[in-house]
C-alpha cells in the first residue's frame, strides 16, 4: 500500500524471533528501499500485513498478529500504535490468550463508521508434539477502532487452530460467511464454514464441516474461487494430511480430492488458469516428510475441472505459498514459488512452474535462505511492468528485501500475486471477461470523491459483487456516482463500456 502518498506502493513486512519474544513491523519505501518506520512488539510477529482504514485518514492502517497474544493496529503513516490487543480482557474459559493470525473485516456493527475485525486466537507453541490435549481455538470479532472483544466462540470441534480466517461478506450477517481450519501438525482437525450471525451470538456449534483430516489438521487458510464455473464460490482446502480438495460451494460436496499421506503442507493453494482452457486450476506446494523436518518439497498443478495432475516438480525446501500469473502473455498462467536450497545457505530465488515444461529458476540471491516468506508480484510504481518483491536471510541475524524489475506487463494485473491472493483476503474474484481501456483516460474518468466513486462521461455497464451478481445497473452519459454508503464493504468489479472503450476495474470498499 502507498503509505507516504508518493504514488508508489510501499512494502510492510513483519518479523521476529520466537525464542526471544521479539518482533517488528517494518514499512519500507517502495521507491527507494529506505525504511519509513519500524515498530517493535514483545512477540514474534509472523502474519502478513492487513490494511484497514481505522483512524479515518486517507492512509490505510496496518494490523498484524503473532505469538504471545500480539495483535497490533498501527498508523500507516508513522507506525505508532493505534491499539494493541489487551490481554487483560477475560480469556475464554480462563485458558489465557493464545496466538493471533490474519484478521479480516466485516461491516461496522457499533455505528462508529469503522469496520470490525474477525480473527482467530489459538495455537499453543509450548505444547509438545505428543500432547493431544490442546487448548481450543476461539473465533473472535473485535471492535475495529479499539481491538476490544465484541464476540467470541470456541471452535465447533473444540480443537486447536493456527488458521487465518476467510470472510465472504454479504448484505446480512446470516449471509456473511466465515471459513477457517482447525487442528495442527499432530492433532486432527477440519475445515469449517460458519456465519457472522452465529459468531455475534457467541456460538458457532452449528458450523458446517466441509472437510475432515484423518489424523492431522488444517493450518493453511482455505481459498474461495469459482473452480466449477457455476457462479458460486467453491472452497479449496490444503491440509497437513497431504490433502488438497475442492469443495463445491453449492452442494458442499467434494468435487475432487488428492491425498498423499507422505506429504504435509502449510502453504495456501495458488489459483489461476495453468493450461489456458479459460477455467481455474490449483497450484500447491507440499512438503515430503513430517514436521518439523522435511526432506524436500514438491509442487503440483491440478486441473480444476477434474483434479488431474498437470505439473509435478520439486524445488528446494520451503513452506511458503505460491503465486499464479501469466508472465509472458501466452494465455497460460505459471506457478511462481520462492525456492530454497534446503535448510542451509545457498543459492535461492524464484522458480516458475509451467505445464509440460521443466522448472525455470530466476531472480537468484546467492548464499541466502528462505523457508517461509512468499514473494509478491505487483506493479508498485504504475509504470506498466510488474515488480517482484522477495525476502531472504543473508545470515542468521539479517534479511534482505529485494525489489526486482521484471519485463512482465501489468495488464491484466495479477489476481493471485501475493500470499492469500492479490487482495490479501483468500478470495479469487469471480470470472469476468476483463478488458482494459486506455489507462490515462480511466485515471481521468473514474476517480474517488468524498461521496463515492465518480464516473465521468458516458458509461454503460454494471457493478458486480464478489459472487458475480449485478448490484447496480449503470447507464449514464453525464456522469454517475457510486455512493459510499450504498453498498456493504467488500470486493466489486465495475464492468462495461466507458467512453466507447470496454473497461473493467476492481473496486474494494473498506
Amino acid at each position: 500500500m502507498d503509505l507516504n502518498s508518493d504514488g508508489v506502493k510501499d512494502v510492510v513486512i513483519a518479523d521476529g524471533v520466537e525464542v526471544d519474544s521479539l518482533g517488528h513491523i517494518n514499512a519500507i519505501d517502495g521507491q527507494t528501499g529506505d525504511v519509513l518506520w519500524i515498530t517493535e512488539r514483545n512477540g514474534d510477529v509472523y502474519s502478513s500485513a492487513q490494511f484497514f482504514h481505522i483512524n479515518n485518514d486517507q492512509i490505510p492502517d496496518v494490523v498484524v498478529g503473532g505469538r504471545v497474544s500480539v495483535l497490533a493496529c498501527l498508523d500507516g503513516t508513522d507506525g505508532h500504535v493505534i491499539w494493541e490487543f489487551d490481554t487483560t480482557q477475560a480469556s475464554p474459559g480462563g485458558q489465557g490468550w493464545l496466538q493471533f493470525y490474519e484478521p479480516k473485516s466485516v461491516a461496522d456493527r457499533n455505528g462508529d463508521g469503522i469496520v470490525e475485525l474477525v480473527v482467530m486466537n489459538g495455537g499453543d507453541p509450548t505444547a509438545a508434539p505428543s500432547q493431544s490435549n490442546r487448548k481450543p481455538g476461539h473465533l473472535l470479532m473485535l471492535d475495529g477502532a479499539t481491538g476490544t472483544v465484541m464476540s467470541q466462540a470456541v471452535m465447533p470441534d473444540s480443537a486447536e487452530s493456527y488458521c487465518s480466517v476467510v470472510v465472504l461478506n454479504g448484505d446480512l450477517e446470516t449471509e456473511t460467511y466465515i471459513y477457517f481450519g482447525t487442528g495442527g501438525e499432530t492433532v486432527k482437525g477440519s475445515v469449517w464454514k460458519t456465519t457472522l450471525a452465529d459468531l455475534v451470538g457467541n456460538d458457532i456449534s452449528n458450523a458446517v464441516e466441509l472437510l475432515s483430516g484423518n489424523n492431522k489438521g488444517f493450518i493453511a487458510p482455505p481459498v474461495l474461487a469459482d473452480i466449477t464455473d457455476d457462479g458460486i464460490f467453491d472452497i479449496v482446502c490444503s491440509g497437513m494430511d497431504g490433502i488438497i480438495s475442492v469443495i463445491d460451494g453449492s452442494s458442499l460436496q467434494q468435487v475432487w480430492t488428492f491425498q498423499d499421506p507422505a506429504l504435509e503442507t502449510y502453504s495456501v493453494p495458488g489459483i489461476g488458469d495453468l493450461n489456458g482452457d479459460q477455467s481455474l486450476d490449483v497450484f500447491v506446494n507440499m512438503n515430503y516428510g513430517a514436521w518439523p523436518q522435511y526432506q524436500y518439497c514438491v509442487q503440483f498443478g491440478f486441473d480444476g475441472t477434474n483434479g488431474s495432475m498437470m505439473i509435478a516438480d520439486t524445488s528446494g525446501v520451503q513452506i511458503s505459498s505460491p503465486l499464479v500469473h501469466d508472465i509472458d502473455g501466452s494465455g497460460s498462467e505459471v506457478g511462481i514459488m520462492s525456492f530454497s536450497a534446503g535448510y542451509s545457505f545457498g543459492d535461492c530465488g524464484v522458480a516458475y512452474h509451467r505445464v509440460g515444461q521443466p522448472v525455470e529458476l530466476a531472480f537468484i540471491v546467492p548464499q541466502s535462505l528462505n523457508i517461509g516468506s512468499s514473494p509478491l508480484l505487483d506493479d508498485i510504481d504504475g509504470d506498466g511492468f510488474l515488480d517482484l518483491i522477495t525476502v531472504h536471510y543473508t545470515d542468521t541475524n539479517n534479511y534482505l528485501v529485494t525489489r526486482w524489475a521484471t519485463d512482465f506487463g501489468s495488464s491484466p494485473s495479477p489476481l493471485w500475486g501475493a500470499y492469500h491472493g492479490s487482495n490479501f483476503n483468500g478470495i479469487y474474484p469471480m470470472n469476468v471477461q476483463v478488458s482494459y481501456s486506455d489507462h490515462a483516460q480511466v485515471a481521468e474518468a473514474i476517480h474517488r470523491t468524498a461521496s463515492g466513486i465518480q464516473i465521468d462521461g458516458d458509461f454503460t455497464g454494471k457493478l458486480l459483487d464478489a459472487a458475480g451478481r449485478s448490484v447496480i445497473e449503470i447507464k449514464s452519459a453525464n456522469g454517475y456516482v457510486i455512493q459510499n454508503d450504498a453498498l456493504p464493504v467488500g470486493l466489486y468489479v465495475l464492468f462495461g463500456v466507458l467512453n466507447d472503450l470496454p473497461h473493467s476495474q476492481k473496486i474494494i470498499l473498506q
